[in-house]
């Protein structure tokens, strides 16, 4: 027996985002899923998974995967951050819905965007925040 098993959606989803041009230009490659140790260049964002299910095929096995991914915009300021979320949020929104090489996107959901300082940076780091 075959056990599909399905993409690291964190990583698939940064790799995709950092080939945007819209994002590129605004943070080069700067989209991780863990942060790096240093030096932190601003902007940069984070992704990371915080909620999902598989999906089981009738006939048994794994049919896809129903993740919710979160999505860190850091910046050096508030409005920076604020602001390196709507490209973000615009590339999700006209362009990951469907095949993407070994990925097949059927559908999508961004939630509403909110700005939450990072308290693991002293002093705490501007980000706004929102999932897909």
């Amino acid at each position: 027996m075959t056990v599909r098993t399905p993409v690291d959606v964190e990583r698939w989803l940064s790799a995709w985002l950092r080939a945007q041009p819209e994002v590129a230009e605004l943070v080069g490659d700067r989209v991780y899923t863990v942060l790096p140790a240093e030096p932190k260049v601003w902007p940069m964002a984070r992704l990371t998974r915080i909620a999902g299910d598989l999906i089981a095929c009738a006939e048994g096995g794994v049919a896809g995967d129903s993740a919710t991914v979160q999505i860190d915009a850091f910046g050096a300021t508030k409005a920076s951050a604020w602001t390196l979320t709507r490209p973000l949020q615009g590339v999700i929104a006209e362009r990951v819905n469907g095949v993407h090489e070994s990925v097949r996107v059927l559908g999508h959901t961004i939630t509403g965007t909110r700005y939450l300082p990072d308290p693991t940076f002293t002093p705490a780091q501007p980000r706004a925040l929102f999932a897909v």
